[in-house]
């Protein structure tokens, strides 16, 4: 019996490999491990697959071609089209973005106001956002068509000439961008629209009280209360309307006139689906997420920058 106690006795607990505030600190990323998990299976795969084909010739089919290092990467970026392409791209996410960000910021300006039906309109505003990409092109299509086109037939019953906005340039580029802009607002303006509600009413009562007019509210009430969210905004566009978004000038106008409408992504898939060169079109679509990547780290850079200052 005294051998069981002197034993007892000295048997000493196993201390836990990590300390409590540590596995508090896990805790949080536990949670969020599947949803990690979920992404890198959707996005690292995909990737890496893409650089994998990249460093490899052309082929068609499942059949990976001959491996040839970077001459791929060497090849679009030497192109003749290329530094064109990026121009057309550049231009079309800025008049984008801005658009986008005007048009979001207007709406839930007016969207915040007090007025009968407010509810309804709130809910038609996401209706562009909604409808699918190939009616909204069409409807498009049929309003600025040169021949019939409402748009043309307003004009000329005014007795201005007819435009062609989608077979001339800049006229091309113009209508890409604010069907484009058109098409995403929506969603810039559901954030303003929060954003807006979340500005104390103290702040434009003091401004009241202080003789700020209404445009004086808005440059120094208004607007560095939506800063967080413009940055939000302005990131989501630039990255989305950069490397992802050519559906709608596919559709729209091909690329064209003459190519004034051509980004870096409908020329990715160009060379993927149309020439069926693999090789380039991984290539191309890598140095696309590049630019984007470093887009993003300059963009966040600068943002943090701020925040530390400030």
């Amino acid at each position: 019996m005294s051998g069981l106690r002197s034993q007892s006795a000295t048997t000493t607990v196993a201390a836990p490999l990590l300390g409590w505030t540590m596995r508090r600190r896990l805790v949080p990323y536990l949670f969020f491990a599947p949803t990690l998990l979920a992404l890198l299976a959707m996005y690292a795969y995909p990737i890496g697959q893409a650089f994998f084909v990249s460093l490899h010739r052309d082929s068609l089919g499942t059949r990976i071609g001959d491996f040839i290092g970077l001459e791929n990467f060497v090849a679009v970026l030497t192109q003749p089209l290329f530094p064109e392409l990026l121009f057309n791209t550049v231009v079309y996410t800025v008049g984008v973005v801005v658009c986008v960000w005007v048009l979001g910021v207007v709406t839930a300006l007016l969207l915040f106001r007090t007025f009968p039906g407010r509810f309804l309109a709130r809910g038609l505003v996401i209706l562009p956002w909604a409808v699918p990409v190939v009616p909204v092109v069409a409807s498009w299509q049929w309003l600025l068509n040169f021949d019939y086109g409402l748009f043309n037939a307003i004009t000329h019953g005014l007795g201005f000439d007819r435009l062609d906005m989608l077979a001339a340039s800049p006229g091309a580029m113009i209508t890409v961008i604010l069907v484009t802009s058109w098409k995403l607002f929506p969603l810039a303006s559901v954030m303003f629209l929060a954003a807006l509600q979340t500005i104390p009413d103290e702040l434009y009562e003091a401004a009241e009280i202080d003789g700020a007019n209404d445009w004086q509210q808005f440059l120094n009430v208004t607007l560095p209360g939506l800063r967080s969210v413009s940055m939000f905004v302005i990131l989501l566009m630039t990255v989305t309307i950069f490397g992802r978004a050519f559906t709608i000038i596919l559709l729209l106008t091909g690329g064209g006139p003459a190519g004034t409408t051509e980004v870096l992504a409908l020329q990715t898939y160009h060379e993927a689906f149309q020439y069926f060169r693999m090789g380039s079109a991984s290539a191309l679509g890598m140095v696309v997420l590049a630019i984007s990547l470093c887009i993003t780290t300059l963009y966040l850079t600068l943002l943090f920058r701020r925040k530390d200052e400030a």
